[in-house]
């Protein structure tokens, strides 16, 4: 109760029992149903292509041992590749957490500590690479998977990719918390109970059906509840969301 006597206003974007939810059976629904597409860096990469990506990263996650109820950081900048692993990390009933990689390390190693991850996903990008050996300093036993920032390049990825080293993408660090996050060579028991239905923001946690039913705020980055209710409400348009990494997100919810 509120000083006044009346209740607080309930969070629209929490879990509600007696609500079901559409998405339980597989959030990678959302991607391999859509017509939707991203576009990012500008190339296109549509929401079903996707959805194969993402289920890679479910099960190198799984081979990686996260598991139902363990939280996953996402320490990644708006990209298709955050898109993909936060519905991955869903998929293998882990709790995605997606940091806000603006923050300086003081407030990424906080929100670290507080919801208890235990692997960190970024990208082989060399600043990240630092932040992320920052945090690993400042927790002993965290374990960091890298992303391939070449999967975000518009092809030929092959051609533009050694091109870019210079500008920034790294090598994996000869350090034992760093491993490569990608589809396992073996088929891995990705089964689980149930998958998550919780995603933890920067500014709180939300209930991916709930997100779902969502306005949301185009204008919001992805690692917001309001950019991510955005994001997901193109998905269920199958309209054309526009990813601008490294600024706020811009969704172009118009057809292309």
């Amino acid at each position: 109760m509120t000083a006044g006597g009346s209740a607080p206003a309930p969070d629209p974007l929490a879990p509600d029992p007696l609500v079901a939810d559409p998405l339980a059976p597989d959030p990678l629904a959302l991607l391999a149903g859509s017509d939707a597409e991203l576009l990012f860096l500008k190339g296109r990469q549509p929401a079903a292509r996707l959805a194969g990506r993402a289920r890679g990263l479910r099960d190198g996650l799984v081979e990686a041992g996260v598991g139902p109820g363990r939280p996953v950081a996402l320490l990644l900048p708006d990209s298709p590749g955050l898109v993909a692993a936060s519905l991955a990390a869903l998929a293998a009933g882990a709790r995605p957490q997606l940091l806000d990689p603006t923050a300086d390390a003081g407030r990424q190693a906080a929100a670290l500590a507080e919801d208890g991850a235990g692997v960190l996903v970024t990208y082989d990008l060399q600043r990240l690479i630092d932040r992320s050996l920052l945090l690993a300093a400042e927790r002993p036993g965290l374990r960091v998977g890298l992303l391939r920032s070449s999967e975000e390049l518009p092809f030929p990825r092959n051609l533009l990719a050694p091109l870019l080293r210079a500008s920034g993408i790294g090598q994996r660090p000869a350090h034992e918390a760093f491993f490569r996050l990608a589809p396992p060579r073996r088929p891995v028991d990705h089964s689980v109970p149930e998958p998550e239905r919780q995603l933890l923001f920067s500014d709180g946690a939300a209930d991916l059906a709930a997100l779902a039913a969502a306005g949301g705020d185009g204008t919001a980055p992805l690692h917001t509840r309001a950019g991510f209710a955005a994001l997901l409400g193109c998905l269920a348009a199958g309209g054309t969301f526009r990813v601008a990494a490294g600024r706020r997100t811009d969704p172009s919810a118009s057809s292309a």
